[in-house]
Protein backbone atom coordinates (compact mmCIF):
# COMPACT_ATOMS: atom_id res chain seq x y z
CA UNK A 1 0.00 0.00 0.00
CA UNK A 2 3.07 1.94 0.93
CA UNK A 3 3.96 2.00 -2.85
CA UNK A 4 0.73 3.25 -4.15
CA UNK A 5 0.84 6.61 -1.94
CA UNK A 6 5.04 7.00 -2.51
CA UNK A 7 4.55 6.82 -6.65
CA UNK A 8 3.19 10.00 -7.25
CA UNK A 9 5.43 12.23 -5.16
CA UNK A 10 7.84 10.75 -6.92
CA UNK A 11 6.81 11.51 -10.25
CA UNK A 12 6.20 15.28 -9.03
CA UNK A 13 10.01 15.32 -8.34
CA UNK A 14 11.22 14.40 -11.09
CA UNK A 15 11.46 17.27 -13.65
CA UNK A 16 9.79 17.25 -16.62
CA UNK A 17 11.78 17.95 -19.52
CA UNK A 18 9.32 19.96 -21.20
CA UNK A 19 8.85 22.60 -18.01
CA UNK A 20 12.70 22.51 -17.68
CA UNK A 21 12.49 24.08 -21.54
CA UNK A 22 9.85 26.25 -20.39
CA UNK A 23 11.45 27.61 -17.44
CA UNK A 24 14.82 28.08 -19.47
CA UNK A 25 13.05 29.90 -21.98
CA UNK A 26 11.30 32.29 -19.58
CA UNK A 27 14.81 32.91 -17.98
CA UNK A 28 16.24 33.73 -21.33
CA UNK A 29 13.00 36.02 -22.20
CA UNK A 30 13.48 38.05 -19.09
CA UNK A 31 16.95 38.63 -19.14
CA UNK A 32 16.78 39.54 -23.45
CA UNK A 33 14.02 41.96 -21.12
CA UNK A 34 16.29 43.04 -18.96
CA UNK A 35 19.11 43.93 -21.37
CA UNK A 36 16.65 46.07 -23.57
CA UNK A 37 14.70 48.04 -21.18
CA UNK A 38 17.86 48.87 -18.89
CA UNK A 39 19.54 51.50 -21.46
CA UNK A 40 15.91 52.84 -22.08
CA UNK A 41 15.05 53.33 -18.63
CA UNK A 42 18.68 55.03 -17.74
CA UNK A 43 17.71 57.89 -20.47
CA UNK A 44 14.23 58.05 -18.99
CA UNK A 45 15.76 58.53 -15.64
CA UNK A 46 18.26 60.86 -17.32
CA UNK A 47 15.75 63.33 -19.17
CA UNK A 48 13.33 62.97 -16.20
CA UNK A 49 16.74 64.67 -14.49
CA UNK A 50 17.19 67.14 -17.21
CA UNK A 51 13.56 68.21 -16.88
CA UNK A 52 13.78 68.97 -13.24
CA UNK A 53 16.95 70.71 -13.76
CA UNK A 54 15.32 72.93 -16.54
CA UNK A 55 11.94 73.92 -14.93
CA UNK A 56 14.30 74.81 -11.61
CA UNK A 57 15.96 77.00 -14.20
CA UNK A 58 12.78 78.64 -15.21
CA UNK A 59 11.60 79.46 -11.67
CA UNK A 60 14.79 80.85 -11.13
CA UNK A 61 14.89 83.12 -14.12
CA UNK A 62 11.03 84.12 -13.28
CA UNK A 63 12.74 85.18 -10.38
CA UNK A 64 15.54 87.46 -11.68
CA UNK A 65 12.95 88.92 -13.70
CA UNK A 66 10.75 90.05 -11.35
CA UNK A 67 13.78 91.19 -9.48
CA UNK A 68 14.93 93.18 -12.27
CA UNK A 69 10.83 94.23 -13.07
CA UNK A 70 10.96 95.75 -9.52
CA UNK A 71 14.35 97.76 -9.76
CA UNK A 72 12.93 99.08 -13.42
CA UNK A 73 9.75 100.21 -10.99
CA UNK A 74 12.04 101.95 -8.24
CA UNK A 75 13.94 103.62 -11.14
CA UNK A 76 10.90 105.10 -12.42
CA UNK A 77 10.64 107.31 -9.51
CA UNK A 78 11.96 110.28 -9.16
CA UNK A 79 12.68 110.92 -5.67
CA UNK A 80 14.84 107.44 -5.78
CA UNK A 81 16.63 108.50 -8.85
CA UNK A 82 17.81 111.69 -6.43
CA UNK A 83 18.41 109.36 -3.45
CA UNK A 84 20.81 107.07 -6.32
CA UNK A 85 22.32 110.63 -7.76
CA UNK A 86 23.25 111.62 -4.60
CA UNK A 87 24.49 108.19 -3.32
CA UNK A 88 26.26 107.37 -6.29
CA UNK A 89 27.59 110.67 -7.59
CA UNK A 90 28.04 112.69 -4.97
CA UNK A 91 25.33 115.72 -5.97
CA UNK A 92 23.63 117.52 -3.94
CA UNK A 93 20.17 120.06 -4.60
CA UNK A 94 20.78 123.73 -4.84
CA UNK A 95 20.63 124.66 -0.96
CA UNK A 96 21.59 120.93 0.56
CA UNK A 97 24.41 120.58 2.68
CA UNK A 98 27.39 117.50 1.62
CA UNK A 99 29.88 116.95 4.36
CA UNK A 100 33.03 115.37 3.04
CA UNK A 101 36.35 114.31 4.75
CA UNK A 102 39.64 113.87 3.58
CA UNK A 103 41.71 111.10 5.28
CA UNK A 104 45.67 111.09 6.26
CA UNK A 105 46.42 110.84 2.37
CA UNK A 106 44.35 113.82 1.00
CA UNK A 107 41.96 111.38 -0.51
CA UNK A 108 38.10 113.07 -0.27
CA UNK A 109 35.54 110.64 1.33
CA UNK A 110 31.69 111.75 0.73
CA UNK A 111 29.36 110.86 3.49
CA UNK A 112 26.91 107.86 3.07
CA UNK A 113 23.87 106.97 5.22
CA UNK A 114 24.51 103.11 5.03
CA UNK A 115 28.30 102.81 5.75
CA UNK A 116 29.03 106.62 7.01
CA UNK A 117 32.23 107.23 4.85
CA UNK A 118 31.91 106.20 1.08
CA UNK A 119 35.00 104.35 -0.85
CA UNK A 120 38.17 106.40 -1.26
CA UNK A 121 37.95 105.24 -4.90
CA UNK A 122 34.56 106.53 -5.97
CA UNK A 123 35.35 110.22 -5.69
CA UNK A 124 39.00 110.10 -7.21
CA UNK A 125 40.51 112.77 -10.35
CA UNK A 126 41.52 109.92 -12.40
CA UNK A 127 39.52 107.85 -14.77
CA UNK A 128 39.25 104.03 -14.06
CA UNK A 129 42.03 103.54 -16.71
CA UNK A 130 44.28 105.81 -14.85
CA UNK A 131 43.71 103.85 -11.63
CA UNK A 132 44.15 100.88 -12.80
CA UNK A 133 47.82 101.39 -15.07
CA UNK A 134 48.99 103.80 -11.99
CA UNK A 135 47.99 100.61 -9.65
CA UNK A 136 50.04 98.63 -12.55
CA UNK A 137 52.88 100.57 -12.67
CA UNK A 138 53.22 100.97 -8.79
CA UNK A 139 52.93 96.80 -8.55
CA UNK A 140 56.11 96.83 -11.41
CA UNK A 141 58.31 99.27 -9.13
CA UNK A 142 57.73 97.33 -6.15
CA UNK A 143 58.55 94.15 -8.17
CA UNK A 144 61.81 95.52 -9.48
CA UNK A 145 63.13 97.10 -5.86
CA UNK A 146 62.40 93.33 -4.55
CA UNK A 147 64.68 92.47 -7.49
CA UNK A 148 67.40 94.75 -6.25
Amino acid sequence: MRQQFDAPIERRRRANPRTVRRALALGALFALMLVVLTPTLRSYLQQRSEIADLRQQKIDGQKRVEALEAQKKRWEDPAYIKKQVTQRLGYAMPGQKVTVYVDDRNKPHAVTKSTGVANATTLSSHPWYGQLWGSVKMSSDESQQGKK
